[in-house]
Formats: structure tokens, sequence, C-alpha cells
């Protein structure tokens, strides 16, 4: 008899259940809900344990492909489920690709070419072409059936080594493939065969429309966020023995504007402060105190209505691996999103909102001012982005390459795992200080970071989401301008600051305004991959190089 399941709009707990029901009411809630479905519980046979079951993220085409599987593979008219069911509102919006091309398609073609021991054929199918020219027969129809009893999912680069040898026992052939790294061959002549046969085909492309629409390249290269408005943060959570669902029980923050004038005293106060000693305990404690802790399961919410009474319009919230960690946190406990996050292979890059609890008269003031004027909205506007893009080291690695202080670096002598639901609050004496540490930790390492690439390429976290966008940012203030260090009033007194001039007579460089083409080169080959790469491995050895005790 089926027993009819109310499913609701957020968590439903189901105990002791037909798995067979649970199916029919969840496939019938997706006629109506658009979005995913998580699954988390056990599954029981008999009275006993089987298995646990979590599921996570799928919509309704993947839910019925695995069940009919499941249905397929095993019975499980007599599966018995207790767990939890999370209904996920799509929050991301689904990217359409074009189906026209893609940019490296209509970049560059392979001429066909046979040499004496040479032969190079032309791109799409390449490898049966290769099996037909060297074998001297046609297996391409052979090779057709081979590659369709794999998804179509799967298809592509379907002839691995493995799949190679698959083929071999299918057509009872003995073809191999050597590549460039195997010691025993090395086809130099034939890399060199590829590469003067290569047509560059965007010259004498008939598309005309998608390839001669270009502009000049402008890029934004001077951040408009100073660091009163940037702050490093991170998110204690314990993990629920029930559901596994982490649960933050504390999240602590830090102005990088505060941290800085601090490390900047102590520079001037202790100039021969080597890496290996400790900041004095005066100044240790003043660190220390200017981290900002929210206890609670609410804690979230705390620092959102702290930040709410701060007077900056906007914000930036860094984490360290905050995309597949922090991140989500925030993603769990906010009640709104207001924008869509930036998510990728890589995690939540940049998780914008609007901050609901920001102060009213802070909001009058702002309208006033008018420099909140999208969509009428004055409330304050905070990003939450990773800092683990820049620097995939650990923070401790990360710490001591950064030849911090050592009692600014991150305490590792603590098992953070051992705080649950039932101690982390009797236990606040022993995790408080080590996440006041790691955050304080982490803000010593921005700001570092900071001080580095601004030096080097003028760009800094606060405006590039990951390596790449800081490398091509970087390369493109180096092309356009020139810097120099130029002494102007500033109150009573003066300072010295950085002074940004553009270049005379510098050659245009070109971009494609079609988004599905990936870059273009003028006659003179300005923008080369080579380029990107010298620029990121400077940046890597001028970090190493002066990255010293502040």
């Amino acid at each position: 008899m089926n027993e009819s399941i109310e499913i609701n709009d957020d968590e439903t707990f189901i105990e002791n259940v037909l798995y067979s029901n649970i199916i029919k009411n969840i496939s019938d809630k997706f006629l109506t809900f658009k979005g995913q479905i998580e699954i988390d519980g056990e599954i029981f046979q008999d009275g006993k344990h089987k298995q646990f079951m979590k599921l996570l993220g799928f919509n309704a085409k993947t839910f019925h492909t695995i069940f009919r599987n499941m249905e397929e593979k095993s019975d499980p008219s007599n599966w018995y489920f207790t767990g939890s069911i999370f209904l996920l509102e799509d929050n991301f919006k689904e990217i359409k690709r074009s189906k026209v091309g893609r940019g490296t398609e209509l970049l560059k073609n392979i001429n066909e070419y046979i040499g004496e021991n040479c032969y190079i054929p032309t791109d799409d199918n390449c490898f049966i072409k290769c099996v037909n020219y060297v074998l001297n027969k046609d297996l391409t129809n052979e090779f057709q059936n081979f590659i369709n009893i794999f998804s179509k999912a799967n298809r592509k680069g379907v002839m691995t080594s493995a799949r190679i040898n698959e083929f071999n026992k299918k057509c009872d052939i003995t073809f191999q493939i050597y590549t460039h790294n195997n010691r025993n061959l090395r086809p130099t002549i034939v890399k060199g065969k590829i590469e003067d046969n290569y047509e560059q085909v965007w010259k004498t492309c008939r598309d005309d429309n998608a390839v001669t629409q270009v502009s000049p390249l402008e890029l934004n290269v001077f951040s408009s966020i100073s660091d009163a408005g940037l702050f490093a943060w991170d998110c204690e959570t314990y993990s629920e023995s029930e559901t596994r669902k982490a649960i933050p029980y504390a999240c602590t923050l830090i102005n990088l504007e505060k941290v800085r004038k601090i490390l900047d005293r102590i520079n001037n106060l202790f100039p021969d402060l080597n890496p290996t000693d400790n900041v004095p305990e005066e100044f240790y404690d003043k660190l220390m105190n200017i981290v900002e802790i929210f206890v609670g399961t609410d804690c979230i919410v705390q620092m959102l209505k702290y930040l709410g009474q701060y007077d900056r319009k906007r914000l930036i919230l860094i984490s360290h691996n905050g995309s597949n960690f922090d991140n989500w946190i925030v993603l769990k406990n906010i009640k709104k999103l207001t924008q869509c996050p930036l998510k990728t292979p890589r995690g939540i890059l940049s998780l914008l909102l609007s901050n609901p609890y920001t102060n009213e008269d802070l909001q009058k003031k702002w309208k006033r001012q008018k420099e909140i004027t999208s969509n009428n909205n004055y409330l304050q506007h905070i990003n939450f982005t990773c800092s683990y893009q820049h620097e995939t080291s650990s923070l401790a690695a990360w710490g001591n390459s950064s030849n911090l202080p050592m009692n600014l670096r991150k305490i590792t002598d603590i098992d953070i795992a051992k705080y649950t639901k039932d101690n982390w609050e009797s236990l606040g004496h022993e995790w408080e200080p080590y996440a006041k540490r790691d955050t304080l930790c982490l803000a010593s390492c921005l700001i570092k970071h900071k001080q580095v690439t601004k030096e080097v390429v003028n760009q800094n976290m606060s405006n590039n989401l990951t390596v790449p966008s800081l490398s091509f940012k970087g390369w493109y203030y180096l092309y356009n301008y020139d810097k120099e260090i130029v002494e102007e009033e500033w109150y009573e007194t003066t300072r010295m600051v950085a002074k940004h001039t553009e270049k005379e007579n510098v050659e245009k460089v070109y971009s494609h305004t079609n988004p599905f083409i990936r870059r273009y080169q003028t006659s003179d080959d300005l923008l080369k991959e080579e380029e990107f790469r010298q620029i990121e491995k400077y940046l890597k050895r001028t970090k190493w190089m002066k990255f010293v005790m502040y």
C-alpha cells in the first residue's frame, strides 16, 4: 500500500518509510517544484542497516536516472528509509553555450601532412584517420560503433590509452601511441611538422562577422576600495551526527586597515624584529582585541548585523578556502539571495548580497549622497570572496612562507574536529583563541600579499577573484601605464604616493567583442600566452623574495 508523504518546501524528516513510496512522492513533487533535492539518511532492510544514502544537488532528470538504475540492479521493494529530504530552489542561472562554435575551433585548423616518416591528419576524429593510414584499411565504421557504446557525456576524448587497448581487441589490431614525454621515443620531428602545418584560419575565415568584430581592449586596473572596506573572516562549524551537515557556531572578523596600522607601528618601533621572534605582548593583545567574534548558531546573522552598523557602502569579506566552505555556509544561513553567486568548478568565487540589517540612518545618508543608485537600493553591499584562489597552500603554510612573527601564525596543535554540538559551548576557552588567531593570521597574510602585488603590478585581491585575472590586469597595467612615487600634501604634512601616468604612443591591443572567441592577436602578436606565463612566474618569484618581515 502506498503511503502518502508530505514533502515540505525546505526540510522534511522521514522515519522508517518504504523507500519506493519516497521515490513516488519525490517524483510527484518534481512536477511543481523547480530546483534540486538533497537526500541524506540511511536505508534499512529487514530491520538491519543496509547502507548510508547521501545524494546532493540532483534535478528531476538525474533523479529518475539514478533510481531507474537502482531498480534494475536490485530489489528495493523491502527497503525502508530514515533521514531528511531538503528542497533547494534554483539560485543559479543556467548559461546556455552558443551552438555556433568555440573560439579555438575558429582560430586554428590542422592541415593534412604526409611525409617520409610522418603522417598528420586533419582535425576531427584524428585517431581513426591515423589508424586507417598506418594500417592501410578503413576501420571508420568499427570505430564509430565502438565509441557509440559510451554515453554521450564520455565520448569527448574517448580514445584514452585504456580504450585504445579495448579497440585493439575488438578489431584485432595492435595500434599504440607513444607520447612526447616517453623517454624511449621523442618524435620532435613530428612536433615540428605539426607546428609548420598549422593554418591561421582567422586570417582567411569566411565568417567575417565573427572574426572582424573587435575593439580596443580596455580594463579598469585601479582598485576603488580601500583597506577600510576589506575584512578577513572565518567560520567555525561542527558536524551534526544525524545529517552530517556543517553547523556554524562562531564567526571571527577583522578589518585590514586596523591590522595594517598596528603592524606599521610594530615595524617602526621594532625594525630588527625577526620572523622567529614574537610580536611584543602589548601589541599582540591589541591585535587580538580588534578581532570581532560572534558566537552561536546564528553567528552569520550576528556578523551581518554588526557590519550593517559599519559606515561603508561596499565591503569585501575574504576567507581562506571560502569558495569550497565558508561561502557555502553563508549561502545556507541567509534568508534571501539578492544576486546570483558566481559558481564555477572551483566553488563559489563570489557571493554578493545586500545586507538586510543595514542601519536605517546609514541608508538615509547614502541616499542623500546618491552613491548607491542601482534600483533605488540603499542597502550595504557585501561580497564574500576567497583567498585560496590566489594562494593554494594551507593557511599555516602561507603564514610560514610570509615570514609572519611566530605568535601571528596559525595555531596548529589543536584538533578542531573534537568540538561538537554537545561540547562547543563549554570548551569556548579552548577554541576562541584558535579562531581569533586564524583570522589574524589570514589578515596579516592578505596585507603582505597586497603589498607585493600592488608594488609589482598595481593589483590586489580586492579587484581580482583569481590569479589569472590578477596576472591579466597586471600585464595590462604594465603595458599601458608608468608609475612614479611623488610627494603630496597631506593634512599639515606631506606623504609619498604613487602616481600613474598613461604611456604615450602605445600600440593598441584588440579584443573580440564576440564572447566565444577567446583571444585576438594583432599583427605584432602583442597578446601572447607566453607573456601571461612570464607575469605569473614573476609574481610568484617576487612573492617569495619580498615576503620578508613586515
